[in-house]
């Protein structure tokens, strides 16, 4: 036993001496090495939540550039759908004024050509049961009344 005991001191002297360094510089090394992969590791992961953090903020600011654009569309639909209608109220109005001139137009005409016919008429009338010719004072005058007849009868 006393032989193991200094074969054993003999093997961790020589051990020491040749194997130590390198074993323990092998470790170290080693060490290092899963250190800077972990903090590479780290650093990545940082890095990607950044990175999440920045998409989502950037999702977030389109979604929200996009629910300002669609307010504005709908407002711009809601003022064209106005300025249409608006258009057809004025385009309305104006057919219906025009239409309304027209008849007035016609209406005027009708009664002036009724009121020639007429005046036709009553000289005729009045010449055939006068007798005679009248002249062109008679005519006025006779005019005249038939045209306020006719006139307050119409209203």
């Amino acid at each position: 036993a006393l032989w193991s005991f200094i074969v054993f001191v003999a093997f961790i002297v020589v051990l020491k001496a040749f194997a130590w360094g390198p074993l323990i510089q092998a470790l170290d090394e080693r060490e290092m090495r899963v250190v800077n992969a972990i903090n590479t590791a780290e650093s990545k992961q940082k890095e990607s939540e950044e990175l999440v953090r920045e998409h989502a903020r950037k999702i977030e600011a389109a979604q929200d550039e996009i629910q300002a654009m669609m307010v504005e569309a709908r407002s711009d639909a809601d003022r064209i759908r106005q300025d249409i209608l608006e258009q057809a109220r004025q385009e309305a109005e104006s057919i219906k004024t025009h239409a309304i001139d027209e008849i007035e137009r016609a209406r005027e005409l009708a009664l002036k050509d009724l009121f020639d016919q007429m005046n036709g008429r009553v000289i005729d009338a009045t010449e055939h049961v006068l007798g005679r010719a009248l002249n062109e004072s008679d005519r006025e005058r006779l005019i005249e009344e038939a045209l306020s007849q006719i006139s307050s009868r119409s209203n």
